[in-house]
C-alpha cells in the first residue's frame, strides 16, 4: 500500500533526524518534553522523495532564574523525626498499643477520663480564623480513641483528660509545622468534643508472651522491639527527607526569581 509505505518513510525520517534537530537545545530542554508539533498525516500527504521534509519540534525549557542571593552554601532549618529518643518513644507506644489491643475493658463511664483510658468520642473542628469545617480530620461519628495516642493533632487529648461522659469540651489547638496534610500547618483550630463512654484497659504484662503479637517470628520481646525500631527509623527518615526537600524548595523560592 503506497500510503502505508509513505507513513513508514516519514516515521523513519523523523526518528533519524530528531536527535540532530534537538542537539542545539539539549542543554536547556526538559527531559521528555520534546514533541513533534507538525501534523503527522499532513507530513505524509506532502512527502516527496525529491523534496525536503520540514517539520516543527517543540520542547519545554527551564525559565531563566535570577538569584537574589547566591545559592551556594544555602542553609535550611528542619525539625527532624529520626532521633533515637523519638524513635524509642514510638516503639514504646507501639508496644503499649498492642497491650491495649489485647486488654480486657472495664466500663468506667461513671468517672472522669484518665490518661491511658480508651474512650468512645465524637468531635468536630473548624478553622478558628475562617470558620471552615476541618472535614478531613473526621470525628463526627463516635469512634474509639486511645487517650495515650495524640494522633488527631498534638495537644488534643490533653483537653479531654478530666472530662465526663456527655460533657462538651471546646478548646483551641494549633497544628504543628510538620502536620499532614500540610495545608493545616500553623492553623489554629477550634474543636468541640464529647466523650460517650470510658473504658479502663486491664492489659497483659510486657513480657516475651507479647512478642508474637507484634511479630510472629519473634521469640522474645526484645527481638520484636528491634523489628519495630528498624521500621520506625525507616519511616522517620522518609519524613525527614520529605521535610528537607520541602524546606529547600521553599528557600529556593525565597532567594530566586523566574522570568
Amino acid at each position: 500500500n503506497p500510503k502505508d509505505l509513505k507513513k513508514q518513510f516519514v516515521n523513519d525520517i523523523l526518528n533519524a533526524t530528531m536527535p540532530a534537530a534537538l542537539r542545539s537545545v539539549k542543554d536547556m530542554a526538559l527531559d521528555g518534553s520534546e514533541a513533534i508539533e507538525s501534523d503527522f498525516d499532513e507530513l505524509v500527504r506532502i512527502f516527496d522523495e525529491k523534496s525536503e521534509l520540514k517539520y516543527d519540534i517543540g520542547v519545554d525549557t527551564m525559565p531563566p532564574i535570577k538569584w537574589k542571593t547566591p545559592y551556594q552554601g544555602m542553609e535550611v532549618e528542619v525539625k527532624v523525626f529520626n532521633k533515637p529518643e523519638l524513635n524509642n518513644k514510638m516503639v514504646a507506644k507501639a508496644v503499649l498499643s498492642t497491650r491495649k489491643r489485647l486488654a480486657e475493658l472495664d466500663n468506667a463511664s461513671d468517672r472522669e477520663v484518665r490518661e491511658g483510658d480508651l474512650i468512645m468520642m465524637s468531635y468536630m473542628g473548624v478553622d478558628k480564623a475562617t470558620g471552615e469545617p476541618l472535614i478531613e480530620l473526621g470525628g463526627q461519628r463516635p469512634k474509639q480513641f486511645d487517650t495515650d495516642d495524640d494522633s488527631i493533632v498534638p495537644g488534643f487529648m490533653e483537653n479531654i483528660i478530666g472530662s465526663k461522659c456527655e460533657e462538651i469540651r471546646e478548646f483551641d489547638v494549633e497544628f504543628p509545622d510538620n502536620f499532614s496534610p500540610a495545608r493545616y500547618r500553623g492553623t489554629t483550630a477550634t474543636f468541640k468534643a464529647m466523650v460517650h463512654q470510658i473504658f479502663e484497659p486491664k492489659m497483659p504484662p510486657e513480657d516475651d508472651n507479647l512478642a508474637k503479637e507484634i511479630l510472629e517470628s519473634a521469640a522474645t520481646l526484645e527481638e520484636a522491639k528491634a523489628f519495630l525500631l528498624e521500621a520506625v527509623e525507616k519511616e522517620a527518615q522518609v519524613k525527614d527527607d520529605e521535610l528537607i526537600e520541602e524546606a529547600i524548595i521553599q528557600r529556593i523560592g525565597e532567594i530566586s526569581e523566574c522570568e
